[in-house]
């Protein structure tokens, strides 16, 4: 006969209030594992090669604890086999800086101080140097072999000015280098042959035949040693585009006897946009940025309209720089709330 067992009196509240407790104990551990997870261990960990503190690199460079990020990237350098992160710093009570670091460990390699202002992003320039500049009549040049340090007038009337993006063709004969920027009305296109002696400026007033340049931001140009790509956003439709050209010919006639830019383009895709605006082009296809209910890191590719290929997760008060190597080998996070930079491998 089987026997019934009840649980009675205090006995049984007690039973209870032991059940109750675990069962919040696992419901509890669930929930804090996912929010562990995700605010203090966020996917792109998984992937790091290296993390510092950025206190720890502005310390070692020299620096203030204030100093912001102005700018993050990786620099190949083709003649000496090397690719460096080269680091752009704002100080509240001080001059910018320029910081070189291990594309291996995020190591200081070598600060550059007291600098005049710098631009927003750096370039290999047409005679070897990593190089940047902005509203002044000084040019930044960094030997990447003996690293040392050259700041120059090139003695022009148009000094060039890293505001949004650009190129050089180093190491090929024709040496040249090629800023490109959006500004009120059209799109520029500034070429700068040695030394940074300028050639000449032209300007652009339309894409695809029919719309103003004003209408468009310019989020990336990429230049592959052969391909010329341009990502743009249309910020009245909400479109986004990718412009495709196979030689450089091609892409400097856009500017100089086209009706507009894309008329010689061999291919111009349609690619999602995100709010930011922010984008990036690698031999590995573009990158976009989210916040939609799926945040993070689209990556599309570069010879089909709106074809995503993978998204790699951010976390969701993500608040920082991103920046990928050309080749699409690693990527860069600058966590600001963190306040860590993370080397990392590629998702895909």
């Amino acid at each position: 006969m089987m026997k019934q067992i009840l649980f009675k009196g205090r006995h049984c509240k007690n039973y209870v209030l032991a059940g109750f407790l675990i069962l919040s104990l696992i419901i509890f551990g669930i929930v804090s594992c996912e929010l562990f997870k995700e605010d203090y261990f966020p996917a792109y960990v998984s992937q790091a090669q290296a993390v510092k503190d950025l206190t720890s690199i502005t310390k070692a460079a020299g620096l203030s604890a204030s100093a912001t990020v102005g700018f993050l990237q990786f620099i190949p350098v083709p003649a000496i086999q090397k690719t460096y992160i080269v680091l752009g710093l704002h100080q509240i009570s001080g001059p910018p800086a320029i910081v070189l670091l291990d594309s291996s460990d995020l190591s200081v390699i070598k600060a550059f101080t007291k600098l005049p202002a710098i631009g927003k992003f750096a370039m290999l320039d047409m005679n070897g140097y990593i190089a940047t500049a902005y509203e002044d009549q000084h040019v930044i040049r960094i030997d990447p072999v003996a690293l040392t340090l050259n700041v120059f007038d090139p003695g022009t009337d148009d000094p060039p000015y890293f505001s949004q993006t650009g190129f050089s063709l180093y190491p090929l004969s024709a040496t040249a280098a090629y800023l490109c920027e959006m500004r009120e009305n059209d799109i520029a296109l500034s070429i700068y042959n040695d030394n940074w002696s300028f050639s000449i400026l032209y300007a652009q007033g339309a894409f695809f035949d029919n719309q103003p340049a004003s209408q468009f931001s310019l989020l990336d140009l990429y230049y592959d040693g052969t391909r010329i790509y341009m990502a743009l956003n249309n910020r009245y439709t909400k479109k986004g585009y990718i412009l495709r050209w196979d030689v450089l010919a091609q892409f400097t006639s856009d500017f100089i006897s086209a009706k507009y830019i894309g008329e010689n383009a061999q291919q111009i895709l349609e690619v999602p946009v995100s709010k930011e605006e922010g984008a990036c082009i690698t031999s590995a296809g573009y990158i976009v940025q989210f916040n939609d209910d799926r945040k993070g890191l689209g990556r599309f590719a570069l010879d089909r309209d709106n074809t995503e290929l993978d998204r790699f997760p951010l976390p969701n008060e993500f608040r920082g720089r991103i920046s990928f190597a050309p080749d699409g080998s690693r990527w860069l996070l600058y966590d600001e709330q963190k306040g860590t930079i993370a080397l990392l491998r590629p998702w895909w």
